[in-house]
């Protein structure tokens, strides 16, 4: 159907990203980040941040993995070097062998993540420098999730709930699924919470997430 085509898959979308920033150095179809809104919402640190608030100290940034090298120790061990960038800058992040050792999975070049650390300034450059404690996968993040749905009590009919039933069904997972809630405001200001049974638990994936925000707009919360 054509809704499928306006949410092209997230996998294709940061294919073509990482593609083109193999060949160019840069991305020009959009930012891995476009498909991660939750993301951004749950973690409101950027990277612009960094430099322009002094106090900063423990953060927690979403952005992608980019230049990532591994450098061996003097004692053999490993340790990672990269940047993380987002729509508003770039921050060199290191790992120590002993924390390397734990998120070395996670650490892959071009993949979107939350990293959070510790920033300590590089007296060599005067620039600050983030001390990678743990990487969050976007998976991680999104199991953590929940889903609200909010209507006005206007638009809610039978027509209106057995579509919206079978959209829920098409992207929930009564195993894997996060709770997803419908919340319906009335005419005369009382608001009603109802929670969905599991069968319309929405399965938290970007492609998931970005249909049913594509779906439902402003209707749709996902915090």
């Amino acid at each position: 159907s054509n809704k499928e085509k306006e949410t092209p898959k997230v996998e294709n979308f940061l294919e073509l990203l990482r593609r083109e920033r193999q060949l160019l150095g840069f991305y020009i179809s959009g930012h891995p980040l476009d498909k991660y809104p939750h993301l951004l919402k749950r973690f409101k640190t950027r990277i612009e941040d960094i430099e322009e608030e002094e106090s900063l100290y423990e953060v927690s940034i979403p952005g992608v993995i980019v230049d990532l090298e591994e450098k061996r120790t003097r004692s053999g061990k490993y340790m990672a070097l990269f940047n993380l960038i987002d729509k508003t800058g770039l921050v060199e992040c290191v790992i120590f062998p002993q924390t390397y050792e734990v998120l070395k999975d996670k650490v892959q070049e071009d993949a979107v993540v939350v990293v959070e650390g510790t920033l300590v300034t590089d007296f060599e450059t005067d620039k600050r420098k983030l001390r990678v404690k743990k990487i969050l996968i976007p998976e991680d993040v999104e199991k953590r999730l929940k889903i609200v749905l909010r209507f006005p009590e206007k638009v809610i009919n039978g027509q209106f709930l057995e579509k919206l039933k079978k959209f829920l069904r098409r992207l929930s997972d009564p195993y894997e699924g996060i709770p997803t809630y419908i919340t319906v405001y009335s005419s005369d200001g009382r608001v009603f919470e109802i929670e969905l049974g599991r069968e319309y638990w929405v399965l938290p994936n970007a492609n998931n997430l970005n249909i049913l925000k594509t779906k439902l707009g402003k209707y749709a919360d996902i915090y």
